[in-house]
């Protein structure tokens, strides 16, 4: 079978230190597939299409030409790092780590971490990372909140699940801002607890 390990890789324009890095495993592994001398578990098998941007049926052979799913790298502003608690996220000197927000900080996978202020670059890939609620846009500072009717809102640092079920347009009043279910994010937590955006994320 024509596998198209190698074509996808050079096309999405990665090298083979970066493949073998953003998957954890060896540059010697990453050779092997692309010359046909190995062929990768199943779910690396779709972390290989999802960070190439194209189907597993394209790797395999089984279609033509490669139909990119629009993975572009889209920088994450380091104020909105906070809201992506527990998400592997890409620095651009450090390669993939994990958002730690209860200690504003990226954690790598050799026990090294750093601060968000130290960081270059962050971006995401969606939807290769399954986040479709990833912002990509500042938050509103905290003296703009009051200049607002409403914002959507999101709460920092929890897991993903509870941060879906309430994040969302929320009314803002005197001290806090205040949804439709009547839960409300207050002024005073606001950067530790929550962030507030223009649009919709």
């Amino acid at each position: 079978m024509p596998y198209r390990f190698k074509e996808a890789m050079l096309q999405a324009g990665y090298s083979v230190a970066q493949v073998a890095n953003a998957l954890q495993v060896s540059e010697i592994t990453v050779r092997s597939w692309n010359n046909h001398h190995k062929k990768p578990p199943v779910d690396t098998l779709c972390r290989l299409a999802d960070l190439y941007g194209v189907t597993t049926d394209y790797l395999l052979g089984r279609s033509g030409p490669a139909q990119p799913l629009n993975r572009e790298a889209l920088p994450v502003p380091m104020e909105t790092l906070r809201l992506l608690h527990g998400c592997p996220v890409w620095e651009e000197k450090n390669g993939w780590g994990l958002v730690d927000a209860i200690h504003q900080q990226l954690m790598f996978v050799d026990g090294r971490t750093l601060p968000f202020p130290d960081t270059a670059q962050v971006s995401a890939l969606p939807p290769a990372l399954a986040m479709g609620y990833c912002p990509l846009e500042k938050p509103i500072p905290y003296s703009g909140l009051g200049s607002h009717e409403r914002v959507w809102a999101s709460p920092v640092g929890v897991c993903p699940e509870i941060q879906r079920e309430l994040q969302g347009w929320y009314q803002v009043r005197s001290r806090y801002v205040e949804n439709e279910f009547r839960q409300r994010f207050y002024f005073d937590n606001y950067g530790s607890k929550w962030l507030a955006f223009e649009g919709e994320l």
